[in-house]
């Protein structure tokens, strides 16, 4: 039997033996408990919605997959995305599960991890990765708010790069607008007919820890079976977003929108609610520099340049189509983590390409608020005057106001809401359009395969022209969709639109019902 040579040593020695040997072994928990990938890299969130401090973290490599450490260990990387609940990822996964493209994970595996961890560690951890994700706070489009982006959490979940095809049926039964009053010498008939839908789509994104860059492109058509005249509507949508931060007190964030499209699109201020106007190119782009002078003091300047286009502008007539040029500068002043007071200027331009009697020029004088009600609600607010002045002569003034709101109104449900009061353009030189437009998104996962969305748009516009009687329009333009998602590539869906526009004068009121069943494939 072998001795025990701890035991054979002095009582004073093997007192002095047992505290290092315990010694030896809290350092050991402690630089494992610090190398242990599972654990969140701390990082500075502080923000407001002017700017957001990002903390880069310390990685022995570069890219977005990850390093391995000298152990062999995989360290986690906040910025890693695109990955499925079976890889392991400790990146948050979305509420939305059906938006990440990720296969479920079954329950059982579900239950027996989570039973392995005990209940305060697992709270520990979850609190751990919340506080820890990198965010950027970017601005987007005049009227829209800011936008939160959280590396591995919604849209920033997915993988890096995706693309798929649909394919569907439906029916329109008035894809013209054909108002039901028909005054002209020779009667329009309105068509009514089922159409079939093809569109493919890509996106990507790329996430650093200063870096954000994603681009979305959707492109498609509707093949009309029994329509008269163009039996076909083009659809093309690119939308790319760009957000560096330069230093912890400057950030550069450019958007962009551009769109080829055959319909109105009344969600959009620059897009053409002409009806029967035909095929039109519509784009926005706006460029923001943020600067942070004090803790409490920071300045945004915007630039922004906006197209309406008609694909067939006819020769012989005056045309529609125009460019807007928008420079603005907000000085903003913080009260507190929630609040941001703000002051904004803003300067438009507005050069129409062949009829330069509706060419104007609109200046802006703002105050607002960007608000941070809690983690689930945000609020951005802008009122004010607009000043407005033709090229041929004539001014204007006017109330202008807009605001954004987003909410998370449940674990699996979002809503977005937008509002608008001001100048649009006018098809009459010295008329003037003043419209108030309201838009509402309702985003919520039943389960982590069946989701829906409803939306509306409305918009309310008062014509006043120099000489005449003035009018009124109304159009609600509402929507209701339905998504289930079979497997990790194949997703089912249905989607149902009304539109109705209603005028005082009556000559121009139409309504139209459109319904479309969808098979979509995910590569």
């Amino acid at each position: 039997m072998k001795s025990n040579t701890l035991y054979h040593l002095p009582l004073q020695n093997r007192h002095l033996s047992l505290a290092l040997i315990v010694l030896a072994s809290c350092s050991w928990a402690e630089v494992t408990l610090a190398q242990d990938p599972a654990t969140p890299v701390a990082a500075d969130t502080t923000s407001t919605p002017a700017a957001s401090t990002v903390t880069e973290p310390k990685t022995t490599g570069e890219g977005a997959s990850g390093t391995t450490s000298g152990t062999g260990q995989k360290r986690s990387n906040p910025f890693r995305t695109g990955e499925s609940a079976r890889t392991g990822s400790t990146a948050k996964k979305s509420a939305f599960a059906y938006d990440t493209g990720d296969a479920d994970t079954s329950k059982k595996k579900t239950s027996r991890k989570v039973s392995e961890i005990e209940p305060e560690a697992e709270s520990a951890a979850q609190t751990g990765n919340q506080e820890s994700a990198p965010k950027f706070v970017a601005s987007s489009f005049y009227g829209q708010g800011t936008r939160v982006i959280t590396p591995g959490q919604g849209q920033y979940a997915r993988p890096k790069y995706r693309y798929g095809i649909s394919a569907g049926i439906g029916y329109d039964d008035n894809p013209d607008q054909v108002p039901s009053v028909n005054l002209g010498a020779v009667a329009r008939p309105r068509a009514r007919s089922g159409f079939t839908n093809v569109n493919g789509h890509f996106d990507a994104q790329w996430l650093k820890p200063r870096t954000v860059f994603t681009v979305n492109l959707e492109a498609g058509g509707d093949f009309y079976w029994d329509r008269p005249g163009n039996s076909s509507d083009a659809n093309v949508r690119l939308s790319v977003l760009y957000v560096n931060k330069i230093d912890q007190r400057t950030q550069l964030t450019a958007n962009g929108s551009f769109a080829y499209l055959s319909q109105p699109d009344y969600s959009n201020v620059f897009a053409s609610q002409n009806q029967g106007g035909g095929d039109y190119f519509t784009g926005s782009t706006k460029f923001d520099l943020n600067h942070r002078w004090t803790p409490l003091f920071s300045t945004t300047t915007s630039a922004s340049v906006n197209l309406l286009k008609y694909a067939n502008d006819n020769p012989g007539a005056l045309s529609n189509s125009y460019l807007t040029y928008v420079f603005g500068n907000e000085f903003r002043f913080t009260a507190s983590s929630r609040l941001t007071y703000v002051a904004e200027g803003r300067f438009g331009i507005d050069d129409y390409y062949d009829n330069s009697s509706l060419s104007s020029k609109t200046a802006f004088a703002l105050g607002g608020v960007d608000w941070i009600a809690s983690r689930r609600l945000t609020a951005n607010f802008r009122a004010g005057a607009s000043f407005r002045s033709f090229d041929i002569g004539g001014s204007s003034a006017a109330p202008y106001a807009e605001v954004a709101l987003n909410y998370l109104t449940g674990r699996h449900s979002t809503l977005t809401i937008n509002g608008r009061y001001g100048y649009e353009q006018s098809t009459t030189a010295g008329d003037e359009n003043l419209s108030y437009r309201f838009g509402m998104l309702f985003q919520h996962a039943f389960t982590s395969r069946f989701s829906g969305t409803t939306g509306i748009n409305y918009i309310h516009t008062n014509y006043n022209p120099r000489a005449g009687a003035g009018s009124t329009t109304d159009v609600v333009d509402a929507n209701f969709g339905l998504q289930y998602r079979l497997d990790r590539h194949l997703t089912l869906g249905a989607r149902y639109s009304y539109t109705v526009q209603d005028t005082s004068t009556g000559l121009q009121d139409f309504d139209r019902n459109r319904v479309l069943f969808s098979v979509q494939y995910e590569f």
